[in-house]
């Protein structure tokens, strides 16, 4: 009778290692056909780039562009992640930020940048808004911060609580933001694609600084995570 008993415990701890061998199997082939139909996409942006002559048209795509990558580069994390379902943030962000300086053909020589979150693993439900929001940022002190040459800094920090708070700082040395933007007045799109993500689907918080360069603070409970408080001090 223990022999049947253990044997059958054997058996089913078999069958308990297929299904999740099969499902990480099926996991990793959804993030790297979802990460290769966004590449396509991004290819066909480029090549599209070349026959608009507009500026403005131009830094559109570029925009869509950014954006598509951001997402794309989630998926190849996840893909790349152990259980399929977090990423490790230090290491996304560095890709991201490196993709936005190729696409803006920016010099790290004239504008530097540096990442901070050693350690943090964000889920899926959260990476797509938090990869998009940090595109968005950066991409307004690629674009605004350094006007005529100039050079500069761009500092990221992400730290994450045992509470499940993230904390993500993003913080220039450039120009400044205007007023009308920083108090809500008028908002880019970019502005506002990022405002509409921390509140409606991350339930964070924003703050805008404007004191020796442009600094956001954002703050939120990771999805499906321990619940807690948000502190809005900035």
């Amino acid at each position: 009778m223990i022999l049947e008993n253990i044997t059958d415990l054997k058996h089913t701890e078999q069958e308990l290692k297929y299904a999740l061998a099969e499902k990480e199997q099926l996991l990793t082939e959804i993030h790297q056909r979802i990460r290769n139909n966004l590449q396509v996409i991004s290819s066909l942006i480029n090549l599209q780039t070349s026959e608009v002559e507009d500026p403005d048209a131009q830094r559109i795509v570029q925009q869509t562009q950014s954006r598509i990558e951001a997402l794309a580069l989630v998926h190849d994390n996840l893909h790349n992640s152990p259980d399929h379902m977090h990423i490790a943030v230090e290491e996304y962000v560095n890709e991201l930020v490196e993709s936005l300086f190729v696409t803006y053909r920016v010099s790290k020589d004239r504008i530097r940048y540096s990442v901070n979150a050693p350690g943090v693993l964000i889920g899926l439900d959260t990476a797509v808004s938090f990869g998009l929001i940090i595109s968005e940022l950066v991409t307004n002190a690629i674009k605004h911060a350094f006007p005529d040459g100039r050079e500069g800094y761009i500092a990221l920090t992400i730290v994450k609580d045992d509470g499940n708070r993230v904390v993500v700082s993003v913080k220039d040395n450039g120009v400044g933001i205007h007023d009308k933007y920083r108090l809500g007045d008028e908002q880019s799109i970019g502005l506002m694609l990022v405002s509409t993500l921390v509140d409606r689907q991350l339930n964070g918080t924003m703050e805008i600084s404007n004191t020796n360069g442009t600094g956001y603070m954002i703050q939120f409970i990771e999805q499906n995570e321990k619940p807690g408080s948000l502190t809005k001090e900035y």
